[in-house]
């Protein structure tokens, strides 16, 4: 192994054990194309995937240190280290992605992110400040570089990190990935493999709107959500539809007006013309949720009935989760969940709970965000059936037995919504007075 590179190494070990590509890739929870660009250094490993690799193919420990030694796993490491101004660089990257103005030179746009950065920040601060832009600018230069196959196995580990990593922890990586598939967009010329990173490049901006709501940054978000519009309109109708749905759902969480998040629906609702079922579930379930929201029941069943429908017409490949849960998959859990959202929001009690049920039977035992979000939900159904006290009681323990990190935007909103649907005749309540008392100190990550 003396002088072997992570890649060199990964590919003797999988060939010595007559391991395919395929095979390998279906192992450790990624792609075939993946494993390929890793063991021609076209990718960059992650501690996670070097560990499952080197677990799969018995390495004691080679993957691992040959990961750590790579240079471009270091600066990943030191990046994700070192703290910065979170306004100023994300706020450029994004009014860039949004104007689509002139193209800019990725060394330009990092040099621009430096100086912005250091505004407003002490001395000993600024040489910190800029070291850190200059360690992503490697990053973003090395991610620009990646193939329309490593931008689609980008997307799939940011669909799983999302759900599974806190939001401070995720936004370094993620705003790399989003300025690096925006340069990638404007560096090729070929038609086909332009709407392909278009799509890329919206997914990943909402995965960077619901990342900054997460963190109570709420400017950044709604620029992001602008941002993932925008470039969804180059891609195709799936993705127009994809990003629609994320941000109906999410609008609805974060309380914007029912008006404005039927707007929402209203305007892609054309989109719908010859979609596939592939593209269907997220517009589908989000479009049920929001008229549930707005009350209108006989529309919100029969369009949950619909999002049934095109459930199950899915193929495998988006329904059977292997490995971590995905927000890019589409199991049956999802459509629990959605099940429960309507029936929960529309007081019809019994389909709730068989719904929400269901759900938590459904969720991988170590996944926590989606089965908090359900037990809040059936807090909420207690509430609407005359138990306040009961209601809040269970809603507060759901919320104090999810560690801190999962903290995020949708589950205190609708911590939040709980305890907003307590008539006013039981705000008086101990359990509800505890309730408010509770949410109104909320813990969020820490921002730095």
């Amino acid at each position: 192994m003396s002088g072997s590179t992570f890649g060199e190494e990964l590919k003797r070990l999988r060939v010595k054990q007559d391991l395919s590509l395929r095979l390998v890739g279906e192992k450790v929870h990624s792609g075939k194309s993946h494993i390929w660009n890793l063991e021609n250094g076209k990718a960059t490993p992650d501690l996670r995937t070097a560990t499952l690799l080197d677990d799969l193919l018995k390495a004691d420990g080679a993957l691992v240190r040959l990961a750590k030694a790579d240079p471009k796993f270091q600066r990943l490491r030191v990046a994700q280290s070192v703290p910065f101004n979170v306004h100023s660089f994300t706020g450029l990257a994004a009014q860039l992605l949004a104007e689509g103005g002139e193209d800019m030179h990725r060394r330009g746009f990092v040099a621009g992110a430096t100086g912005v950065a250091g505004l407003g920040v002490l001395a000993p601060s600024l040489a910190l400040e800029s070291a850190r832009h200059g360690l992503m600018a490697s990053m973003i230069e090395d991610r620009s570089q990646a193939g329309v196959d490593e931008w689609n196995q980008i997307i799939e580990d940011t669909g799983a990190d999302y759900l599974s990593t806190s939001p401070h922890d995720l936004l370094d990586p993620l705003m790399v990935d989003v300025v690096g598939s925006q340069n990638a967009i404007k560096a090729t010329s070929n038609p086909t493999e332009k709407g392909e990173l278009r799509r890329v490049g919206a997914i990943l901006s909402v995965y960077a709107a619901k990342t900054f709501s997460n963190l109570g940054l709420t400017r950044e978000s709604r620029r992001w959500w602008r941002t993932a519009q925008q470039i969804a309109w180059g891609a195709d109708n799936g993705t127009v539809l994809w990003v629609r749905g994320h941000e109906i759902v999410r609008s609805l969480y974060e309380q914007h007006s029912i008006d404005s998040i039927l707007r929402l629906v209203e305007e892609a609702d054309p989109y719908l013309t010859n979609a596939t079922a592939e593209e269907l579930p997220e517009f589908m379930g989000g479009k049920a949720q929001a008229l549930a929201v707005a009350g209108r029941d006989g529309e919100a069943v029969a369009t949950l009935h619909q999002a049934e429908e095109v459930y199950n017409q899915l193929p495998l490949s988006l329904t059977r989760v292997q490995g971590r849960e995905s927000d890019r998959l589409w199991p049956e859990n999802r459509i629990a969940f959605t099940q429960s959202f309507v029936y929960s929001y529309l007081g019809h009690l019994k389909e709730a709970d068989a719904a929400q049920t269901r759900a938590l039977e459904l969720y991988a035992p170590d996944f926590r965000r989606g089965p908090a979000q359900i037990k809040l939900q059936r807090a909420l159904c207690m509430v609407k059936a005359g138990d306040a006290n009961g209601g809040t009681a269970y809603a507060q323990q759901v919320m104090q037995a999810l560690p801190t990190g999962d903290h995020v935007r949708t589950i205190i909103d609708l911590a939040h919504t709980v305890y907003r649907a307590v008539p006013e005749e039981g705000r008086g309540l101990v359990a509800v007075a505890d309730f408010r008392e509770y949410l109104a100190t909320p813990t969020k990550p820490e921002l730095v």
